[in-house]
């Protein structure tokens, strides 16, 4: 079995769903042997919730995971994995970005899950790292590559085209003025080398084959750049595609609509394995079930910016949106949802605004019950550099009435194309772009301080960079990204006194993180406090033993400090640590072989 799940993919994008100006030759080869479902849809634009729904069947509402960052200790239904797992698969993960780490639970039953790029090295980085599907696919097969005697289960996340589109410069090149189509086209590449490895091992036959999206993106359809807030079908509806030779008929094009929620009972029932209740999806190839709305939440914005609460309802070609000012489209004749119909169908709107009012009570209801956690800070932090912008708990909450969030999209469309300019190198302007944001409503005043701060860093005026820091720290004194970027900017100066004060700050705010650990490490270290700096890496690494920059660094100060032997040994450990990014352990393997003693020369 094997699952890609590609972040933030179009359907549109791709050839077999009618794109002309993208080329994804593997993907649509993958469609021309399988069956392709036309009216795929995700219920909530948001990628943990959404690959909580795509493992376990359950729909956001009844998980109780309905934003990123959330963790779900106990979900209401065993995962893929897990069942994979019971059945005895072998099952392994790789993932790409921090935002599905196995801090989140999504690690439930894989025997191997691959976190990406180290966490611990993001909290003082300025832009998030996040692995490129070149990288992550190269993990992959070396783990299909594996000896083994059972059937496998895999799942490959790549993360590449999620904002802000940075695609190799040949694909860049090729998609000139179209960064996400270049990201789109790379990552077809990187498809094709994961299906052609498949076809070699000669296992392709009788592999299950599912590639689908956890949202789509909406590249400036009704004011939105990205993701994650309005529920207009330029999110919602993905690509979906199976394939299992023999099984299933090659080319099929299916047009009834399929949710997320449907992809676990249907890998199920093709795997032969018993779909146990509660799953709110079904069985794609099974018997034609009663019929069904689709339905799709955006509580994101209410939860950090206080804007309105978005349910979305699909009906026999119908689609209403519900939230401060309702929306409703005769979605089969408008799929561009460009004709609000709510005053000349009003009638027509009142049964779909009852059964988003059902799923909005559903999701207050697990809301309440509190089965999902909330993320903690330095999580907060790290989500944020992905682009998903973080801001105190319904902060509108004095307001009459939150804004609805198509009245207010424009600002947060504005802060998207800042960073995207940030990315492209074009500093001057994303510095204007963010100027213009500092202090408007409804953005919250630290993205657009971060976004100056990172300019004046990547220009080297430090001293500016360290004044907006400092801004943004006084308005919000738990701010750890802001914290982490002191600590880097006291050392640059050689002012290891305040690298020490303002690191142990950040320990303080995030006790358990491994980054804030590496960093008090190392600023003890710099201030000649080497028995502090040891005492600081052990206490990290007891609290998070899977931190491999913390990790290494000890090493290092190990063999600095002439304790070769306990290097060698903690080496040697972290060498045989598989799970480890694959960065790490590049830097560890070259320590490693720099502490080999040397062969003495051949006498005479």
């Amino acid at each position: 079995m094997l699952l890609i799940s590609i972040d933030t993919l179009r359907p549109d994008r791709l050839g077999c769903y009618g794109a002309s100006q993208v080329e994804t030759p593997a993907i649509d080869a993958l469609a021309r042997s399988g069956v392709r479902f036309e009216n795929a849809f995700t219920p909530v634009p948001l990628t943990l919730p959404a690959h909580w729904t795509l493992l376990t069947g359950v729909e956001p509402w009844h998980h109780g995971v309905i934003d990123n960052g959330m963790t779900l200790a106990a979900p209401p239904a065993a995962t893929l994995a897990e069942r994979f797992a019971v059945a005895g698969y072998d099952t392994a993960a790789f993932v790409s970005a921090f935002v599905l780490h196995r801090t989140f639970g999504l690690d439930r039953g894989f025997a191997h899950y691959d976190d990406g790029p180290a966490a611990d090295a993001a909290l003082d980085q300025l832009l998030h790292a996040t692995g490129r599907a070149d990288e992550r696919v190269d993990r992959a097969l070396a783990w299909l590559r594996r000896e083994r005697t059972r059937p496998f289960f895999l799942w490959l996340h790549l993360f590449d085209p999620h904002a802000p589109y940075d695609p190799p410069e040949d694909f860049r090149a090729r998609h000139a003025g179209r960064p996400y189509d270049g990201e789109v086209a790379f990552v077809d590449t990187q498809v094709a080398r994961l299906l052609a490895a498949l076809d070699r091992s000669g296992a392709a036959g009788d592999t299950l084959v599912v590639l689908v999206s956890d949202h789509g993106e909406s590249l400036g359809e009704h004011g939105e750049q990205t993701h994650g807030i309005l529920l207009y079908d330029a999110t919602l509806r993905v690509p979906l595609i199976v394939r299992l030779p023999g099984r299933l008929p090659a080319g099929e094009v299916r047009r009834e609509p399929a949710t997320l929620a449907d992809v676990a009972p249907t890998v199920l029932a093709l795997a032969g394995l018993a779909a146990a209740p509660p799953l709110d999806g079904r069985d794609l190839f099974g018997a034609a079930g009663p019929p069904r709305h689709l339905a799709a939440i955006s509580e994101a914005p209410h939860r950090r910016l206080g804007w309105g609460t978005l349910v979305a309802l699909r009906d026999a070609g119908w689609k209403y949106i519900a939230g401060p000012r309702p929306e409703l489209y005769a979605i089969d004749q408008d799929p561009q949802e460009t004709e609000d119909r709510i005053g000349s169908e009003a009638a027509r709107a009142v049964p779909l605004a009852r059964a988003a009012r059902e799923v909005e009570r559903a999701m207050r209801r697990q809301l309440a019950a509190r089965p999902a956690g909330e993320p903690k800070r330095e999580d907060q932090a790290r989500l944020a550099a992905l682009g998903y912008v973080s801001g105190p708990r319904s902060p509108a909450a004095s307001l009459p009435a939150p804004p609805d969030p198509k009245d207010v999209i424009s600002s947060m469309g504005a802060l998207d194309r800042a960073y995207q300019l940030l990315t492209e190198g074009r500093l001057g302007e994303a510095e204007a772009g963010f100027r213009a944001l500092l202090g408007a409503a409804p953005i919250p005043p630290a993205a657009a301080l971060e976004g100056l701060a990172r300019v004046a860093r990547l220009r080297g005026r430090d001293g500016e960079a360290e004044a907006l820091y400092l801004q943004w720290l006084t308005r919000d004194p738990e701010a750890v990204v802001a914290l982490a970027q002191l600590v880097v900017l006291a050392r640059h100066r050689g002012d290891h006194r305040t690298e020490v004060e303002r690191a142990r700050r950040l320990v303080g705010l995030a006790p358990a993180d491994g980054g804030a650990s590496r960093l008090l490490a190392e600023a003890l270290l710099a201030a000649g406090e080497a028995a502090a700096a040891e005492a600081e890496w052990r206490r990290g690494l007891a609290v998070a033993p899977r931190a491999g920059w913390l990790r290494l660094g000890y090493a290092r100060f190990l063999r600095a400090a002439g304790r070769t032997g306990e290097a060698t040994r903690e080496l040697d450990r972290l060498l045989a640590d598989d799970a480890l990014p694959a960065e790490v352990v590049t830097a560890a393997r070259r320590l490693r072989r720099d502490s080999l003693p040397r062969p003495s020369p051949p006498p005479g």
